[in-house]
């Protein structure tokens, strides 16, 4: 029985700011709060090829996955999911323009000083904070 689920996020950089999305009201975990694009790595894929997958499927925006860095990774028990590991990278986009999946109904840009008030999830606000105070910006 495969007890590892791996997630993989991004923090998008345009300019100075940063991409976040809000999680519709009918997600079954965390409705309405502010998240980092990306998702659930499938068997087989490769980490960063599966970040970009997900965020061409929640934005539409096409990121070459070579060029998203791996800048936070953090491995936890989550009950009822096993061993989950979080890798959040760090890439650098030029486009603006986003089209949501029925995941999210919201998005704006933020300074990454913004997007760090805005998260709430501990996960993520760890790896924001980490990604500032190491200036790990692309």
């Amino acid at each position: 029985m495969k007890n590892i689920r791996t997630v993989a996020k991004a923090v998008l950089f345009n300019g100075d700011k940063v991409l976040t999305v809000r999680r519709s009201k009918t997600d079954p975990r965390r409705p309405l709060e502010w998240d980092l694009p990306g998702g659930i790595v499938e068997d087989g894929e490769e980490f960063n090829e599966a970040c970009a997958r997900e965020i061409l499927e929640e934005v539409n925006i096409k990121v070459d996955p070579k060029k998203l860095h791996l800048a936070h990774a953090q491995t936890e028990m989550v009950e009822g999911k096993g061993n989950t590991s979080w890798l959040i990278y760090v890439g650098r986009i030029n486009e603006t323009k986003v089209e949501l999946s029925f995941e999210h109904d919201k998005f704006q840009w933020v300074s990454l000083v913004e997007a760090i008030k805005l998260n709430y999830y501990e996960r993520q606000l760890r790896a924001l904070n980490h990604i500032k105070e190491n200036n790990l910006i692309p």
